[in-house]
């Protein structure tokens, strides 16, 4: 109902369901407070759209749609293959999407083990773990180690206290060496406080353009590490 209170987990994730269903389609979001439990995108060619999000809207008032997470989430939007796939999941796109985690979510958005997928104007804040995080499926086949060809574009990220703004990351090390590889972020700002702003935990040959990173005042954190 997006009204801030009702529980809109299983009408989303529904929606997702069916367009993955029929091999893709767009799910929109009209203007709202969503809130929702974790979220899971595991089928090719789905689109999450919703209105606003990004730098500005991020920095602003949060009137577009926001979806807030509820008690008990783990991850508030997970972008991954199912267990029995044997390659990326591929043309995923968020779009105009504000992720709260309000301070109870580990992470706002995971994207793991994908290709040519977009991230674009997107707004995140206050996960314990990271606020967006790139993985890779651990123990995984070569065919599902990479994010590989992703881009993520005008995103707007608010850590928690001592939590990763953005966090890019493979397979734990000594597992196989997976990667996020050959990505593109542009125009990404970060906030942080006491934790980090961008951590490179696992990449190589990605592009970065327009990437800032800001400490909030009496903050301890690392921009980058």
């Amino acid at each position: 109902q997006g009204d801030g209170s009702t529980n809109d987990t299983a009408f989303i994730q529904a929606s997702i369901d069916l367009a993955e269903s029929v091999g893709g389609g767009t799910v929109r979001l009209p203007r709202g407070t969503y809130s929702c439990t974790d979220l899971t995108i595991q089928g090719d060619n789905v689109a999450l759209v919703g209105v606003d999000g990004g730098y500005l809207f991020g920095t602003s008032a949060w009137t577009g749609t926001v979806i807030k997470a509820r008690s008990g989430t783990t991850n508030m939007l997970t972008i991954a293959p199912i267990a029995a796939q044997t390659t990326p999941i591929i043309n995923v796109t968020i779009r105009g999407v504000a992720l709260d985690g309000d301070g109870v979510a580990s992470r706002c958005l995971l994207v793991q083990t994908a290709a040519t997928c977009k991230f674009e104007n997107i707004a995140a804040r206050f996960a314990s773990v990271a606020c967006i995080e790139t993985s890779t499926v651990t123990g995984s086949a070569s065919g599902l180690n990479y994010i590989y060809q992703c881009a993520f574009e005008n995103i707007y990220i608010k850590a928690s206290a001592s939590g990763i703004g953005m966090l890019l990351a493979g397979e734990p090390a000594g597992s196989g060496g997976n990667r996020t590889v050959f990505c593109l972020f542009r125009q990404i700002h970060i906030t942080h406080d006491d934790g980090i702003g961008l951590k490179l935990a696992d990449t190589d040959d990605n592009a970065f353009i327009d990437v800032g990173m800001s400490r909030e005042a009496g903050g301890t954190g690392y921009g980058l590490e």
